[in-house]
């Protein structure tokens, strides 16, 4: 779609609902424990920490211990833009068409779907802290060879339910884009 056409979109606001406030709510803890244990943490790390793991979860760069500050920073920045993202859900590309009639709908899908995201971003980002912190401290010995898989598991599967949530809010809305 062209800027002008989302220019022209509708930009009505889909009431709150109590699921929206719950999403906040638990993105801002999850942001507010990444930042509380790197704070916690910091006196008892070690010089060295993993900067880097293989897809087996094993770590294999390491580096200074400030390297671990960026990790609360990113994750309260990521969570921060997806809130602000999602009060904009005319600026979304969405999977179907937009009539007066599904729109509201489709902009609450897409205005969850974003808040969700920035929930599962910070929660990787905290799940990996705490896998780097956990190894510099020797109660670990890495990620696991299951993190990743899970990471992206999540991602898809949210993808997914999102996906099929729009199409069925949307039904008899459809244009198939390939004709």
């Amino acid at each position: 779609m062209s800027p002008s056409g989302i220019q022209s979109r509708s930009r009505v606001s889909p009431p709150n609902r109590w699921w929206d406030y719950a999403v906040l709510v638990l993105g801002a803890l999850v942001v507010l424990m990444c930042i509380g244990y790197t704070v916690h943490e910091w006196p008892m790390l070690p010089k060295n920490i993993p900067t880097h793991f293989s897809a087996s979860g094993k770590p294999d760069q390491w580096g200074a211990k400030v390297n671990i500050i960026p990790l609360p920073i990113l994750s309260l920045l990521m969570f921060t833009g997806s809130v602000i993202l999602s009060r904009l859900p005319w600026m979304f590309n969405y999977p179907v068409q937009l009539t007066p009639r599904n729109t509201a709908k489709l902009y609450g899908y897409g205005r969850l779907f974003m808040s969700i995201g920035g929930v599962e971003i910070g929660s990787i980002v905290f799940a990996l802290q705490l896998g780097i912190i956990r190894t510099s401290l020797g109660l670990q010995r890495g990620l696991g060879s299951l993190y990743l898989a899970i990471i992206i598991g999540i991602s898809i599967l949210t993808f997914i339910v999102f996906l099929a949530a729009m199409f069925s809010g949307s039904k008899n809305t459809f244009t198939n884009p390939l004709k």
